[in-house]
């Protein structure tokens, strides 16, 4: 793999590592949830699971949990 994709693919996780967190925050802020939101959660912490353990993968030395979750709303 070329360093430029290497690249490209570290930045793509990395951004939807911190979509995911950011949606993640915004649920387990609710004071009340509902069966389908806590659901979601359960997946999205499944997918935050995955991204940091791909990420680690990729390079070993970076070190997922210091990429900020994103503010912005969810498409």
């Amino acid at each position: 793999m070329t360093r430029y994709r290497r690249q490209s693919t570290l930045t793509f996780l990395a951004e939807r590592l911190a979509k995911t967190t950011g949606e993640h925050q915004r649920l387990a802020n609710r004071k009340r949830r509902e069966p389908a939101e806590r659901q979601r959660m359960q997946q999205l912490e499944a997918e935050i699971q995955a991204l940091e353990q791909t990420i680690r993968q990729f390079d070993p030395g970076l070190d997922p949990s210091v990429i900020a979750p994103s503010t912005r709303a969810s498409k």
